[in-house]
């Protein structure tokens, strides 16, 4: 379930999106998604900005690459 949790997190953040607003829409609570968000950054799948009060989460450029899959 975890990696589910991740991947779905991944694909779901193709637009700047909160922790809460991630977490509303898979399902789950805010801190099983920044957790998840935690393992992604990790990877360089996931950058994280800053605005005002809020932390923003958006795919890298190689999470989006690893995503669509190899070049035909």
């Amino acid at each position: 379930m975890a990696v589910e949790i991740r991947f779905t997190a991944a694909s779901v953040a193709r637009v700047r999106l909160t922790t809460p607003a991630l977490a509303a829409r898979l399902g789950v609570t805010p801190s099983a998604v920044s957790q998840h968000l935690g393992a992604l950054r990790g990877a360089g799948l996931v950058s994280t900005q800053r605005q005002g009060r809020n932390a923003l989460h958006l795919l890298t450029e190689r999470a989006t690459r690893l995503l669509e899959g190899p070049s035909p």
